[in-house]
């Protein structure tokens, strides 16, 4: 994947199938766009990134979308600035040098690379923010996103407890996993 800039300086990346993406930071105007965006995930998606199927996309959507907080971090991406958004990621601050990291990605965009894209972009931005560790809780059975994170390139550190695996990874690579790294 390769990495280019747009005329107006937000980042595009270009997926694993060749077909391109924009990325920007989440901004309070992207509620609306967050809010349909997990909306249209279909339930097994939304059972994923939320943990249940019951979850109050309104105000989820209301929460990420303050992500800009100095303790927060988001990331969209989307076929053109202003389109539908088809990823989000974002992290949560925890202190000692910790957050939470957690993403999404469009059903149909699912396996090309946008994944490990939002976690590296989200990686960096919070290596330079002082946060060294990322930790995820991952559902067993959510399989893709526990590939994501074994397979970026990161040292990545599961524990496996009951229903869920939890992900430890740091924010940087050593220089041998670098050339690992999907690249954008």
């Amino acid at each position: 994947m390769t990495a280019t800039h747009t005329a107006n300086g937000a980042p595009d990346a270009t997926l694993l199938d060749g077909s391109v993406v924009c990325l920007r930071r989440v901004t309070p105007s992207d509620e609306n766009r967050l809010r349909e965006f997990f909306a249209a995930l279909d339930s097994r998606s939304q059972a994923f990134r939320f943990f249940c199927g019951g979850v109050d996309l309104s105000q989820a959507a209301h929460e990420m979308a303050r992500a800009g907080d100095g303790k927060r971090y988001g990331l969209l991406a989307s076929r053109q600035p202003g389109g539908p958004v088809l990823g989000h990621g974002l992290y949560i601050a925890l202190g000692d040098g910790r957050a939470e990291v957690a993403f999404a990605v469009a059903h149909d965009l699912q396996g090309r690379g946008l994944g490990t894209i939002l976690l590296e972009d989200l990686a960096a931005v919070a290596a330079d923010a002082g946060i060294d560790t990322f930790i995820a809780e991952v559902l067993a059975q959510n399989h893709r996103m526990l590939e994501v994170f074994c397979e970026s390139g990161f040292a990545v550190e599961t524990e496996k407890k009951e229903g869920t695996v939890r992900v430890r990874m740091p924010t940087t690579r050593s220089p041998s996993r670098r050339q690992t790294s999907i690249r954008r």
